[in-house]
């Protein structure tokens, strides 16, 4: 993602001296002052760095600051897994912004809800920013893997009842393979679904 900051330094302006162009000054991010801005609910993160820093630090003639940068971040997200893979999370991006968020196995809606809050420490109050995106699954992976041979296997177990009933391994046959189908089918699935206390 791009993060994008934006704040006033009054000590950085230079109107006054008959300046009026922006300043790039990317390489003097470590003398000059940053916010410090970090994801709570971040699970790993890293900065981009290929083939020099991807930041861009600009400051305009009224001590107005930009600052720019590109992250990868992985943030944690508690899901309610009881209607998967027909499911619809909602998950919450704290401090930062999102633009373009695009994810393999979720539909997202173009409308992510932003809220602005105060926390108040023993060390001051601090501003807080909270993104909040809804995820629809995309279940088609899940109807090809899972539910379209389920219904398949299942609809060959009926054709026992119109073998003959003196067909008797017949009969067995094709009842003990849509079982074991079914049981490695459902091991198969049960691999790649989360692991979860309910059903």
């Amino acid at each position: 993602m791009f993060l994008r900051q934006y704040w006033n330094d009054t000590r950085l302006a230079y109107a006054h001296r008959g300046y009026n162009q922006s300043l790039t000054l990317n390489s003097k991010k470590s003398e000059l002052w940053v916010p410090d801005l970090y994801f709570i609910n971040e699970k790993e993160g890293s900065f981009h760095e290929i083939t020099t820093p991807n930041l861009l630090l600009r400051v305009n003639p009224t001590g107005r600051v930009t600052y720019s940068q590109k992250l990868t971040v992985k943030l944690s997200c508690n899901m309610d897994l009881k209607k998967f893979p027909m499911d619809q999370q909602r998950c919450p991006l704290e401090d930062g912004k999102l633009d373009d968020l695009e994810l393999p196995e979720f539909v997202t809606p173009p409308n992510i809800s932003t809220e602005n809050r105060v926390v108040k420490y023993l060390t001051g109050n601090y501003s807080y920013l909270i993104a909040t995106f809804y995820l629809n699954r995309k279940s088609g992976f899940y109807l090809i893997q899972t539910y379209i041979p389920s219904i398949l296997i299942v609809i060959l177990s009926w054709v026992s009842f119109w073998i003959d009933v003196r067909a008797v391994p017949a009969r067995i046959s094709l009842g003990l393979l849509t079982v074991l189908s079914m049981t490695t089918q459902s091991s198969g699935a049960l691999g790649q679904l989360p692991r979860v206390s309910y059903i």
